[in-house]
């Protein structure tokens, strides 16, 4: 029951997120491409975050598919770090990915101690979020993941840019359904962290895209 409870949570998620806007403010602190201090969400490794406390006050359907959905969207931005960490050529693109791998660990672990307050599985942080053939908005999808491991030098920073640009919108889309349809305050403020954070760094990425054209 628990499980249908969540699958149908996250496709409803889905389905939400796929027609939100991507746009956003920002308020976090990381390294950014820029070189400036910019805000991103957490930090750690996503397969070795522990489960944090439950959340205070209520919550609802919408609530439980953010963090369910969130969780292992946040471990491929992980595993992109990683692979940026490895073949990157670009000095920023390396202190990027390592900000980002820094920053997903304490979310995680503050979304699977929701869930599991909340009584609902805890989804793997390597776990795709699938809906019908359709991934999650902004996850790797093998082919993507396929031409990342190919790319080498200036070509791989390139093609890791753009495809953590979309990473990041998708994850914007997500937490803007979750202030629209959610109802606990943590997972609403920790939305609102997401959408700043993230939407700056869109535009950072997108600037240093540009840049190395």
């Amino acid at each position: 029951m628990k499980r249908t409870l969540i699958a149908a949570a996250a496709g409803a998620l889905l389905l939400t997120a796929c027609g939100s806007d991507h746009s956003g403010a920002s308020s976090a602190d990381h390294e950014g491409l820029s070189g400036t201090s910019t805000s991103a969400s957490g930090g750690g490794s996503a397969a070795a975050a522990p489960i944090g406390k439950p959340a205070a006050g209520p919550h609802n359907i919408a609530d439980v598919s953010f963090a369910a959905g969130m969780i292992p969207h946040h471990a491929s931005a992980v595993t992109m770090s990683d692979q940026a960490l490895t073949k990157a050529t670009h000095p920023k693109v390396k202190a990027l990915a390592a900000a980002v791998k820094k920053a997903q660990s304490p979310e995680i672990a503050t979304m699977s101690g929701w869930l599991s307050g909340w009584g609902q599985p805890v989804p793997s942080p390597t776990m795709g979020m699938q809906h019908g053939d359709r991934p999650m908005p902004g996850t790797m999808s093998a082919g993507n993941t396929g031409a990342l491991e190919k790319a080498t030098g200036s070509a791989f920073d390139k093609l890791w840019i753009t495809q953590m640009i979309t990473h990041h919108k998708g994850a914007v889309s997500l937490a803007k359904s979750e202030l629209t349809h959610g109802q606990n305050p943590e997972a609403k403020a920790l939305a609102q962290t997401i959408i700043d954070a993230q939407s700056k760094e869109i535009a950072q990425l997108t600037q240093a895209l540009t840049t190395m054209k």
